[in-house]
């Protein structure tokens, strides 16, 4: 729940909201199966080379190491399930099933429609190993991935990763 710059924001994104990021990098994702509808904003890696989270409990973060949406690859987009006094915008995410259907809007305003192959949760040892994992045949593949388990006070993080896979089917 905290992100590489400190704690994490539980504000509603403004109306006013200016995303920031080039025509090929991905703008906006929307779950309807799930109810989520969000702006993605990039991250990279923590100080301990971990994926960083979004600023806000209410954005997801496209992890700039991988590939962007709708290009050959595997892309990750990560976000909270939520935070000290709210649900995250990926609360819902274990409730993904195989066949679901979502969108990414890039920055051209091209709409890339992608079909759930998977939904998993793995322990934290596993994750980055599913993470990164592309399916054979799939040639544009977006990872979406949350906590899940339970939740250690000590570590502030949860024991396990719900990890959806979904394909690319229309650009």
């Amino acid at each position: 729940m905290v992100s590489n710059s400190g704690t994490v924001s539980e504000k509603p994104i403004p109306h006013n909201y200016k995303w920031k990021g080039g025509p090929y990098e991905p703008k906006y994702l929307k779950i309807p199966t799930i109810n989520v509808a969000g702006f993605i904003v990039k991250v990279g890696l923590t100080k301990d080379k971990a994926i960083d989270v979004p600023p806000s409990v209410n954005l997801v973060g496209w992890y700039s190491g991988s590939a962007s949406p709708g290009s050959p690859g595997v892309s990750v987009i990560d976000g909270h399930v939520d935070g000290y006094t709210v649900p995250g915008i990926f609360n819902r995410l274990k409730d993904l099933h195989a066949n679901d259907r979502f969108t990414v809007e890039l920055g051209n305003g091209t709409i890339n429609t992608y079909r759930v192959m998977d939904n998993v949760t793995v322990k934290n040892a596993s994750a980055l190993s599913v993470l990164f994992s592309q399916k054979p045949k799939v040639a544009s593949q977006l990872n979406l991935i949350t906590c899940g388990g339970i939740f250690d006070t000590k570590t502030e993080t949860y024991d396990q990763r719900v990890i959806v896979s979904a394909e690319l089917i229309d650009q």
